[in-house]
């Protein structure tokens, strides 16, 4: 019985050590991949000072967040900050993140500032998602009953603390 127990304990304390080492062990690697992907899907630049993964915090969901968030235009409204947030938190969970079909538990925006200008002929600084070609559909497979599978993104909570 006390072997049992012991090895219970072991392996629940290489899990939990995992759970906090792993988010260290990668954070370089996903701070890069995610200022990378941001950037490149934006007309704007996307800065922060601190970054933060973990699998503790929101735990059993990945969190991810972003002290002193900024986002500022590009031409035509270059140096213009678009939005300041104090803190960004994205919690999604890690089991959906796998499988594709993504579940983001929780998004919350702490202070936010947003400076939206419009031009005169119509130009606004929010408006900073390329425009890209209209995507092909794709057959997709359907199941059993009938229905195409609907993999994307769903998003259980929105909430922001400190606007006004």
């Amino acid at each position: 019985m006390k072997k049992a127990v012991r090895i219970i304990a072991i392996v629940l304390g290489v899990l939990i050590l995992l759970m906090i080492a792993t988010p260290f062990l990668f954070k370089s690697k996903i701070r890069q991949f995610v200022r990378n992907q941001v950037n490149q899907q934006v007309e704007a630049t996307v800065e922060w000072e601190r970054f933060s993964v973990s699998l503790i915090r929101g735990f059993p969901d990945l969190s991810v967040g972003l002290k002193g968030l900024t986002v500022t235009g590009d031409a035509p409204f270059e140096g213009d900050t678009i939005v300041s947030l104090e803190m960004f938190d994205f919690r999604v969970d890690l089991g959906s993140a796998i499988s594709g079909d993504i579940v983001v538990e929780k998004i919350i925006l702490d202070r936010p500032v947003i400076m939206a200008r419009v031009l005169s002929d119509g130009t606004a600084s929010y408006d900073i998602f390329p425009e890209g070609e209209e995507e092909v559909s794709k057959k997709e497979p359907e199941d059993e009953d009938g229905t195409a599978p609907s993999k994307g993104i769903r998003l259980k909570e929105f909430q922001i603390t400190g606007g006004g």
